[in-house]
């Protein structure tokens, strides 16, 4: 098996388990404070990145100025990201969290516009099908928007920003120190809000094995393995193969929320959840397929 199969399979293996943390952090925000939950599978996370990174050989483990500048403001941006999308999840499903999630890579091109550069076609009809797809996806038939909605929707900002943040400043630093500092970052942000916002010691918190497994979960596959293979793996592969293979999470979420909590889409939300798979695909496919050059927003994505 070639370096580049084994990149695109461990990829893929992120995706599915990214997807599959939506339901378990729909599981785990109805009986946790959404703050104390990121604080708690951010910092576990980030202690366990410190403790492989100690385990390389010959890793030097001195952190510089640089790169704690540089996570504070990853970390900084995966707080928000994850703020709100934690927030969003107790009231709205995890099959709807997952789909206006995966909108972050829509928004790229669309950031890239407001700061005067160029977006071409494919981004223009990415947005305008991703758009309506949520319009679908959210509004109830007495056309409100689901308020967990609209913090999801927030949450796909947060992480467009990170994700545009990340490819100008991945390339200045230690991909690995990195990934365990932004980690460390988001957590102590999560828990400082917390304990201001939430009072989690006083918080009636359910702790049952369900609650404490899906948060573990959490922290170490889809957080620290998570990271830490996307960092080493993707640069074996291009920008828009892993753009693909990150396109999937939404379906992953869908499949696991209805495995995991019985979730069902209507026909309308399964409509409006095929125009932002589209959106996905036209925004990153789209380049490739009518070989044009790739939209400088979308391949400083990773």
């Amino acid at each position: 098996m070639t370096l580049k199969t084994k990149s695109t399979l461990l990829l893929v293996l992120i995706t599915a388990i990214w997807g599959a943390t939506f339901p378990l952090m729909k599981e785990v925000v109805d009986h946790m404070p959404p703050m104390m939950f990121v604080a708690i599978r951010f910092l576990s996370a980030s202690i366990l990145s410190f403790a492989i990174l100690a385990m390389i050989p010959g890793q030097n483990l001195k952190i510089s100025r640089r790169e704690w500048s540089a996570g504070f403001t990853l970390g900084g941006l995966n707080f928000i990201g994850y703020c709100t999308q934690a927030i969003g999840m107790q009231s709205t499903t995890a099959s709807n969290a997952g789909f206006i999630s995966g909108l972050s890579v829509v928004f790229v091109p669309l950031i890239y516009r407001f700061q005067g550069q160029p977006m071409s076609i494919f981004s223009w009809i990415g947005v305008t099908l991703s758009f309506t797809g949520v319009a679908l996806l959210s509004l109830t038939d007495t056309l409100e928007i689901n308020p967990g909605d609209l913090w999801i929707c927030a949450c796909a900002v947060g992480f467009a920003f990170q994700i545009i943040q990340t490819g100008i400043l991945s390339t200045k630093n230690s991909p690995m120190k990195l990934a365990a500092v932004q980690l460390v970052i988001c957590g102590g942000m999560a828990a400082v809000f917390s304990l201001v916002f939430e009072n989690p010691l006083q918080s009636t918190i359910v702790y049952t094995p369900a609650v404490w497994g899906s948060l573990a979960f959490c922290a170490i596959f889809g957080t620290s393995f998570a990271y830490i293979v996307q960092m080493t793996m993707q640069k074996h592969t291009s920008a828009p193969h892993a753009a693909l293979i990150y396109s999937f999470e939404p379906v992953f979420a869908v499949f696991f929320a209805f495995i995991l909590l019985g979730e069902v889409l209507s026909v309308r939300a399964w409509i409006g959840a095929s125009l932002m798979m589209l959106a996905l695909f036209v925004t990153d496919l789209g380049p490739i397929l009518f070989k044009k050059k790739l939209p400088e927003a979308l391949d400083a994505e990773f």
